[in-house]
């Protein structure tokens, strides 16, 4: 009806660029304020993280040059 609206909020974004490309200690952040999972790190973004949420760097370094 007039002088209503309708607010959608969604989870997530689109994003901007390839996400293997962002910044490791951003992709940490993340993952440490339960915004991503230790899996989504991993998978989307290319991080590794320790159970702790620490990056495994041999790892990381591995699935991002791969």
């Amino acid at each position: 009806p007039s002088g209503e609206r309708v607010v959608i909020e969604m989870p997530g974004g689109g994003g901007l660029g390839d996400a293997k490309t962002r910044d490791p200690a951003q992709v940490v952040a993340d993952a440490r304020a339960g915004l991503i999972s230790i899996e989504a790190a991993h998978d989307q973004y290319g991080i590794a993280l320790t159970p702790e949420g620490d990056i495994d760097t041999a790892v990381t370094d591995q699935q991002r040059n791969a």
